[in-house]
């Protein structure tokens, strides 16, 4: 490798109030010399990834790693950060056939113990590490505290098979059994961070992101924003088969960010009947034109954790707590196969469970998106398919839901179709009319065909702290979804035997058209374009 400047490993970026737009990775300030292109794979200069002199990297790099038939052992750690509109971009170069090159964990092996800055910490958690890089050796030392990785773009890649049972080889060069919370990406902490075009399959969870608290400022709630990861954007992703059966924290995707944003992602089932589709802690969240395939929730939207107190505080460009708002538009929801009363679209806050301390709050805006349930109806057990499980009641928070077309039918050609339950149990309901411009009429903003309030309590339970359930609050009452109709006509799908939810130009979906909230519209997130039906089938990047 030629000579040049080594790594900035002080930089420590003052942060700014998230304004809920994506921030797409961009290139546009490199100049025609800046940054070097390292290849990767059969007859390049570097035969494997781990050949990468990867803590090197600076502003503008690309490290192009090829297709090959067999797929890459190499566990990876990222601690390099580029600059704004200088991206460093990790890219997978595809096959012949459009095959992305695969990283694959069993039998994976980690980077050397020295010269790539890997604590020991993170042996064996994921296939590709991003942190903050300590001890690097060979002219280098340890980041300066508070530095972070980030502007930096991975797209391309396969990257399948971090989990129990499998082994790697570890840092200490000993052979090793996978723990059961592994993952396929893992970060902690990144900012501006892009994740596109990835396939993220059969790991203990797909990407795990995360934040810490600032065990450098004051005791006891440590403010900081040392540790703390920001502007994530996951778009055009396939995940799928991630999680382990029978155990509840693991998810095809668990993120605690402030300003995350899922966009364009096909979310094919993980394994099991107890994980989340996608678990996410963030403050500030944006989910938007993405297939959501069944899970114990599609959505997960938790109280912030690791860093909540900090989190907690964060205000958005206008002055809002970031976490008063979750935006949840544009999508495809699909809810079957889950056994029990399992299976719920959106759960929201942590109520009675964990650390109690009831974060979110506000509004949760759910608007334009299709929502599919097949179960059948069963008394005990599957009495109805839940919408909202809203577990937070010490300051409340609003459903606003309009422009939804939900549909339920039964999973069975003999059964009965099992009713949407508007709530699990508590909740407080905006589901609104509007004035149909060409007939002047009053019509329901959301369409749906059969519905209950809330579900059945069989055993009287009452949540507390010492007794955490799903029965949170008092009793959804019924109120705020006046003119809520449930309705007979053909929803039209173009083919939903055949599991194509796409719609025809007909569907009533179309006809929806509830004026949208200023929350949505002074944040200029209005639904544009369709939400994705299959894998990788999102528009370019801007």
């Amino acid at each position: 490798m030629q000579s040049r400047a080594l790594p900035n490993l002080t930089r420590i970026e003052t942060p700014t109030a998230w304004d809920h737009k994506a921030e797409y990775p961009s290139r546009s300030a490199c100049g025609a010399t800046e940054g070097l292109t390292f290849e990767v794979g059969p007859g390049k200069a570097y035969t494997t990834p781990r050949d990468v002199p990867w803590i090197r990297l600076l502003p503008c790099d690309v490290v192009k790693i090829y297709y090959r038939p067999a797929a890459y052992k190499d566990i990876i750690f990222i601690g390099a950060r580029g600059e704004k509109n200088k991206y460093i971009t990790i890219m997978g170069v595809p096959g012949p056939n459009g095959e992305r090159p695969v990283f694959d964990g069993a039998g994976a092996i980690s980077p050397p113990a020295t010269g790539t800055g890997m604590s020991s910490v993170f042996d064996g958690f994921g296939m590709i590490i991003i942190s903050r890089p300590i001890n690097i050796g060979n002219g280098l030392t340890s980041a300066t505290y508070g530095y972070k990785p980030g502007y930096l773009h991975i797209k391309g890649l396969t990257v399948q098979n971090v989990r129990t049972p499998a082994t790697y080889t570890s840092l200490s060069g000993t052979v090793k059994t996978y723990a059961s919370f592994t993952s396929g990406i893992y970060v902690a902490p990144a900012e501006h961070l892009a994740i596109t075009d990835c396939e993220l399959a059969n790991s203990g969870i797909g990407l795990f992101l995360k934040s810490d608290q600032d065990y450098m400022a004051p005791a006891p709630d440590y403010l900081g924003n040392a540790r703390q990861s920001r502007n994530i954007l996951v778009r055009n992703n396939y995940f799928h088969d991630n999680g382990i059966d029978g155990n509840t924290s693991l998810h095809n995707a668990y993120t605690e960010a402030i300003g995350t944003i899922y966009e364009h992602n096909y979310f094919g089932r993980p394994k099991g009947t107890s994980a989340d589709n996608i678990k996410d802690r963030s403050a500030g969240i944006i989910f938007r034109n993405n297939f959501i395939d069944s899970a114990m929730h599609n959505i997960s939207l938790r109280d912030p954790e690791s860093n909540g107190p900090y989190e907690a505080i964060q205000k958005d460009a206008q002055g809002e707590d970031l976490v008063k708002y979750a935006f949840i538009y544009n999508n495809v929801f699909v809810q079957r196969l889950i056994g029990g009363n399992g299976g719920i679209v959106i759960g929201h806050g942590d109520g009675d469970f964990g650390f109690q301390k009831q974060y979110r709050y506000g509004k949760i805006f759910f608007y334009s998106n299709r929502v599919i349930s097949k179960y059948d109806y069963q008394m005990y057990g599957r009495d109805g398919a839940p919408l909202f499980e809203m577990l937070n009641y010490n300051r409340g928070t609003v459903v606003n839901a309009l422009n939804n077309l939900m549909y339920a039918t039964s999973a069975t050609t003999t059964g009965t179709a099992a009713n949407f339950s508007l709530f699990f149990w508590s909740g407080v309901a905006n589901f609104p009319t509007f004035v149909d411009s060409s007939t002047s009429t009053v019509k329901p903003a959301n369409w749906i065909n059969k519905y209950i309030e809330a579900m059945p309590n069989y055993g009287n339970y009452a949540s507390s702290p010492n007794n955490p359930n799903l029965y949170t609050g008092t009793k959804y009452n019924g109120t705020g979804h006046d003119g809520l109709t449930k309705q007979t006509n053909d929803p039209g799908f173009n083919n939903f035997a055949a599991g194509d939810y796409s719609l025809k130009p007909s569907s009533p979906f179309y006809s929806l058209k509830a004026p949208l909230p200023t929350e949505v519209t002074t944040r200029s997130l209005t639904p544009a374009g369709e939400p994705v039906t299959s894998p990788f089938t999102a528009p370019a990047l801007p």
